[in-house]
């Protein structure tokens, strides 16, 4: 079974020895790895070309969005600006979705006003005792 393969192959890499998955990481980075170089690039864009869908599967992706339309308020939804903010840390402005991800109490810059506030209040302990 596929499952039980992919599950083999798993286990051989996390059993695999650290040096060897670092020979591994190294070979595959950059310009390392084969993706990268234009001969396979061109292997892999000639192999797809021309490639047709079954026309089963064309049938079902077709029937599937037949007949929709969006309606006049979800295209008016879809036209306004999203929602902006600002993070208080890096004072960097931008969507809410992505801000409230990386910034806020996830920004680097927060983090470092952390430490340094840990690091002064240890420094405090230190003299007062």
């Amino acid at each position: 079974m596929i499952a039980d393969r992919i599950g083999e192959d798993i286990r051989e890499v996390m059993e695999m020895p650290e040096h060897r998955k670092e020979e591994i990481r190294k070979r595959m980075t950059g310009d390392g790895n084969p993706m990268k170089r234009p001969e396979v690039k061109a292997k892999v864009a000639a192999a797809l070309k021309g490639r047709k869908k079954s026309p089963i599967a064309e049938a079902k992706r077709l029937k599937s969005r037949e007949g929709f339309k969006h309606s006049q308020e979800t295209k008016q939804k879809m036209s306004k600006p999203k929602q902006k903010v600002i993070c208080p840390h890096c004072k960097l402005e931008g969507g809410i979705s992505q801000m409230k991800r990386w910034h806020f109490n996830n920004c680097k810059k927060y983090g470092k006003k952390k430490e340094v506030a840990e690091k002064a209040t240890e420094m405090v302990r230190k003299i007062l005792t």
